[in-house]
């Protein structure tokens, strides 16, 4: 009988804790305090948002003096466009590709500024031939932002070739395109 005392005992002790354990977590409305302690509470979040809020305050203040931190924010949220120039030859597919002395080539290059701003285009033609560059044209224009130019170019040939890059350079790009043309002989007439 005693060993069942013991633990009836200990069983009675646990429900005690239990019990006071759920009533230190029972869940108490606002309204359900009485008014001192509506106050405490009421005052108790004002501090704790004003706290919140002049921290938020003093932090942004400390963070737009630092110069490295708003240029980072600038960059981070500045969508910044793309950038660049087209550059291609106009019906690339009729370009001469076999020549002879004497013949006249002609072709004809676009460029088209997507640099949004106003962009001037020095450009170079040449006929680099093992090396040796003969200068066929130069030139320079300037194109608002999604400009196109149109530039044809007509070269006679006056010696034989055996095989030519024909390169357009838009010089201040470091821009380039070109096409090969080999010469003719007597044995692909």
């Amino acid at each position: 009988m005693i060993r069942q005392t013991t633990k009836k005992r200990r069983g009675t002790r646990f429900r005690q804790a239990q019990a006071i354990i759920k009533g230190s977590m029972q869940i108490v409305t606002y309204h359900q305090l009485d008014t001192e302690k509506q106050s405490i509470y009421k005052l108790n979040l004002v501090l704790f948002s004003l706290a919140i809020i002049g921290s938020l305050v003093l932090g942004a203040r400390a963070l737009s003096q630092n110069q490295n931190f708003m240029n980072t924010l600038a960059l981070a949220t500045t969508v910044k466009p793309e950038t660049f120039t087209e550059l291609y030859f106009e019906n690339h597919l009729q370009l001469p590709s076999t020549v002879s002395s004497n013949q006249t080539i002609t072709f004809t290059f676009t460029v088209h500024n997507l640099e949004y701003k106003t962009y001037t285009y020095p450009y170079e033609v040449t006929l680099d031939q093992n090396g040796t560059k003969t200068s066929i044209d130069k030139g320079t224009f300037t194109l608002p932002q999604n400009g196109y130019k149109k530039v044809t170019e007509t070269y006679t040939l006056t010696q034989p070739i055996t095989r030519a890059k024909v390169d357009v350079n838009l010089t201040n790009k470091n821009q380039d395109i070109f096409f090969w043309i080999d010469g003719k002989t007597s044995s692909n007439n």
